[in-house]
C-alpha cells in the first residue's frame, strides 16, 4: 500500500506539471500570436507614418511656394507703389519759396518744394484765384471748380488725367 500511495501522488503530481506544462504553452502560444498581431499593426502604422510624412512635406512645398508668391506679388506691388510716387512727384509744379525774415538767411537761393496743403470747409472755399499762406511769398493760382465750388487742383487725382 504504501508504494501504491507514492504512485499515486506521482500520478497526480504528473498530472499538475503536465496541466501547468499545457497552460503554460498555451499561454506562450497566445502571447506569440498577440506579438504577430502587434507587428501587423506596428507595420500598419509604419506605412500610415510614411504616408503622412509625405503628405506633410508636400503640403509644406506647397505652403513654401505659395508663401514666396506672396512675396514677390507683394514686392512687385510696393516696387510699383513707389514708382507711382516717383512719377507723381515729378508732374507736380515745383514752386519757389522765399523767407521774408531777417533771422534766417539763404544763401543757396529760393528752396523749391510743392505749396502746403489745408484743408478748408466747403463753405469758407472761395474762387479766389491766388492766396498768400503764413507770411511767406508762396503764391499759387491752380483753382479749379469741380462740383459747383473752387477748391485747389492738387487734390485731383494727377495719373488719371491722360485717361479723361
Amino acid at each position: 500500500m504504501r508504494y501504491r500511495k507514492q504512485i499515486e501522488d506521482l500520478q497526480i503530481s504528473s498530472r499538475q506539471a503536465h496541466e501547468s506544462l499545457a497552460s503554460a504553452s498555451k499561454e506562450r502560444e497566445e502571447a506569440r500570436a498577440a506579438a504577430a498581431e502587434l507587428a501587423k499593426e506596428v507595420a500598419e502604422l509604419k506605412a500610415v507614418v510614411s504616408e503622412i510624412t509625405s503628405q506633410l512635406e508636400t503640403i509644406s512645398a506647397w505652403a513654401l511656394g505659395f508663401h514666396a508668391l506672396f512675396l514677390v506679388v507683394e514686392l512687385g506691388l510696393g516696387f510699383f507703389f513707389l514708382f507711382a510716387c516717383y512719377l507723381y512727384a515729378r508732374r507736380m509744379p515745383k514752386v519757389a519759396v522765399t523767407n521774408t525774415s531777417a533771422s534766417v538767411p539763404s544763401a543757396a537761393g529760393p528752396v523749391l518744394h510743392s505749396p502746403p496743403l489745408s484743408r478748408r470747409a466747403a463753405k469758407e472755399e472761395s474762387p479766389a484765384v491766388a492766396t498768400s499762406v503764413d507770411s511767406s511769398s508762396v503764391a499759387y493760382s491752380q483753382v479749379s471748380s469741380v462740383g459747383g465750388g473752387a477748391r485747389r487742383k492738387s487734390f485731383d487725382c494727377e495719373f488719371c488725367k491722360p485717361f479723361n
